[in-house]
């Protein structure tokens, strides 16, 4: 797989050292086309974060919106080994874009709770309790 914007081969088990590092026995392991979906999705988040700055996304369908745009990119080219399987259900039934809504969707929740969590660090400022935890404790504030 290119990368578009260097035009260098994208190792797609990238984070693989990272699972294993993390594996503890019972660790379930995506598979490549689960990969695929998450770094299309982060493509489409980044794309976002370019064009609105430092605000944060405020559509309240901005699941399904993201989900359309990765289906336009990666709909077909993932989940190869569902493909004979994609052909037995009805069009508005299909399981592989069911499964990539839900994995952009999962993903989307768990990015947005993120870029929530960054912005109001950054709006909150670095707490001074947490600094200086044990200077508070001792002076009884």
């Amino acid at each position: 797989m290119t990368n578009g914007d260097t035009g260098f081969v994208v190792d797609v088990d990238t984070g693989s050292l990272f699972v294993k590092y993390k594996d503890r026995g019972g660790l379930v392991k995506p598979s490549k086309s689960v990969i695929v979906v998450c770094r299309e999705t982060e493509k489409c988040f980044n794309r976002m974060k370019a064009v609105l700055g430092d605000n944060l996304p405020q559509a309240s369908m901005l699941p399904t919106v993201v989900s359309n745009v990765v289906l336009d990119e990666v709909g077909t080219t993932t989940f190869t080994n569902l493909h004979s399987h994609m052909f037995d259900s009805t069009a508005d039934n299909n399981h592989i874009f069911t499964l990539i809504k839900v994995i952009v969707a999962c993903y989307t929740k768990i990015r947005m709770h993120h870029l929530a969590k960054q912005k109001t660090a950054q709006i909150t400022g670095v707490s001074i309790r947490k600094e200086l935890s044990k200077l508070i404790l001792f002076k009884h504030q």
